[in-house]
């Protein structure tokens, strides 16, 4: 019998603050994944096999910011699956976008910084590669600027 492939669910927040602002993280240091050590990041991460996606969303977002979510807000706006780098298998990120109730970020151990910042800054923001994809995705097809009701040319 061939090798198990491990086929991991991850689900990522693009968190808008009440003020229209949105929220970069950046990690903590990771020796063991220099590649994500002190990098702009997203709030999120692997869901549990209990849970939906979007339960493993609010508990990660709650986790890693100890922010609460608007009711109603929560949109998932884009998908993508790339290989794991760590083991055999796939990795199936959703995104979502969603209002917060407050700017009041408290981070886990697993960042080391935040920030709220403009539309703009967060589109220039040097993501790694697979959150790159997402975000220059949602900017291409105005999804980010119509959430934040802004209008673009």
């Amino acid at each position: 019998m061939g090798e198990s492939l491990a086929y991991v669910r991850a689900a990522l927040a693009i968190i808008v603050s009440p003020s229209n602002k949105l929220l970069v993280l950046t990690g903590s240091e990771w020796p063991e994944r220099p590649e994500r050590s002190l990098q702009p990041d997203l709030a999120g991460g692997a869901v549990e096999e209990d849970e939906t996606v979007e339960q493993g969303l609010l508990r990660e977002i709650k986790e890693e910011t100890g922010l609460d979510i608007v009711a109603g807000s929560v949109r998932v706006v884009f998908q993508s699956t790339h290989p794991a780098k760590y083991q055999p298998g796939f990795w199936h990120n959703y995104y979502f976008i969603m209002r917060s109730t407050d700017e009041n970020v408290r981070i886990s151990h697993e960042h080391s910084a935040w920030r709220w910042v403009s539309l703009d800054e967060f589109i220039t923001t040097p993501w790694r590669p697979s959150q790159r994809v997402a975000v220059d995705f949602l900017h291409e097809h105005r999804i980010l600027s119509q959430y934040l009701g802004l209008t673009t040319k």
